[in-house]
């Protein structure tokens, strides 16, 4: 990412994978969800400056010693520019059971940082991502005119600050 031109730093996503040798490993979501939330705050500058818009961190784990591992899904953006968005999915079976999906478990106060955006509720797992998402634009021209935060934006910030 560092080599990338300027003009191509842009709309990233970066896939963090944590593999265990151990697949009963035994986890709390919320405390795994915090645990991301401090690295992307104590990196988020560089994150910025690289252009990663989205990063997905995937863990297989258990909730218990005796449950069957799932597979968590944390999608963590920063949409405003101020107030960063966490996202918790499982992957689980569809209705039909034919295929696997994604079942939002959890997410920040921030909620509406992200309400217009793309959630993964019901996606199949194998889905492409996005390449961009919705009101991107309209942040970006507002940034760019008059410096400053898309007028939709405003609403997020008060909810995290309340």
């Amino acid at each position: 990412m560092d080599l990338c031109p300027e003009n191509v730093k842009a709309d990233n996503h970066l896939f963090i994978n944590l593999v265990s040798d151990f697949e009963k490993v035994v986890l709390d979501p919320v405390v795994v969800e915090q645990v991301v939330v401090d690295i992307l705050k104590r990196h988020g500058d560089r994150v910025t400056s690289l252009g990663i818009v989205e990063v997905e961190t995937k863990i297989l784990c258990s909730l218990s010693r005796d449950s069957p591992p799932i597979s968590l899904r944390l999608v963590a953006s920063n949409p405003t520019g101020y107030v960063h968005v966490m996202s918790t999915y499982v992957e689980a079976a569809d209705e039909t059971g034919a295929d696997r999906v994604f079942k939002l478990i959890g997410g920040t106060k921030a909620s509406l940082a992200g309400a217009g955006d793309n959630s993964w509720e019901g996606l199949n797992v194998h889905t492409p991502y996005p390449l961009t998402r919705p009101f991107d634009h309209q942040r970006k021209a507002a940034l760019r005119s008059s410096d400053t935060l898309y007028c939709y934006d405003l609403p997020a910030l008060f909810e995290a600050a309340v």
